[in-house]
């Protein structure tokens, strides 16, 4: 949230319900949130946006805000999902997990124990470089990406 407001020409993603409920005494996460982590091979400093939205027979159905941080050799993920009422039913969480369960730990929404480190760690360039993960999001032909990095 606090990246996201570093860019004044971009729209706020999170809204101002979210933005309340993340402080105490709620201290909730926003609904459809996933937060996962992973080893960063090498050693650096990075925090980016990426935008992502997806449509269902052509309509708009999905917006959603990955934020990745990287500290040292802590990798951080967040995504957020945000759906109109009519596609609740028809976009099911799972979908967009991700498929990095090599490199990314899953820790929210809670699903049992994980073990640290993953198996493989996320290296500076190729298929499992720090901001690879990003395209995980990506499904079908009508998903989109933009992405703002701040480093």
């Amino acid at each position: 949230m606090i990246i996201e407001s570093s860019d004044r020409q971009r729209p706020l993603f999170y809204d101002e319900f979210e933005r309340k409920s993340l402080k105490p005494p709620l201290s909730a996460l926003p609904t459809r949130t996933h937060v996962s982590v992973g080893r960063y091979q090498g050693s650096g400093f990075h925090a980016g946006l990426t935008d992502i939205f997806a449509s269902i027979e052509n309509i708009p159905a999905l917006r959603g805000c990955v934020t990745t941080i990287v500290m040292g050799h802590l990798a951080v993920q967040v995504l957020t999902i945000h759906l109109p009422p009519i596609f609740e039913s028809d976009v099911q969480d799972q979908d967009f997990a991700g498929k990095m369960d090599e490199t990314l730990l899953t820790l929210w929404p809670v699903s049992g124990s994980v073990k640290w480190p993953p198996p493989m760690g996320l290296k500076v360039t190729g298929y499992d470089s720090v901001v690879h993960p990003v395209q995980r999001f990506k499904t079908g032909d009508n998903a989109g990406i933009t992405e703002r990095v701040l480093t």
